[in-house]
């Protein structure tokens, strides 16, 4: 059952439409949602707006 909560909370965190904390390739903190994502790109809403970014944006980490 416990596996099951972790897998959950997991598929729930990297689900598009779900704010979570990225961090960017300096290592300074974002606050958005995953909108879309296609090839090289990325699509976040920040506070409403939303921005068309490179994935080489985001740190190592948050691009896997």
């Amino acid at each position: 059952m416990r596996l099951a909560s972790i897998i959950l909370f997991l598929a729930l965190l990297f689900t598009p439409g779900f704010a979570r904390e990225f961090k960017d390739a300096k290592g300074r903190t974002i606050h958005a949602k995953l909108v879309a994502h296609a090839g090289t790109s990325v699509v976040i809403d920040r506070g409403g707006k939303e921005f068309v970014v490179p994935v080489t944006m985001f740190s190592i980490d948050d691009q896997a």
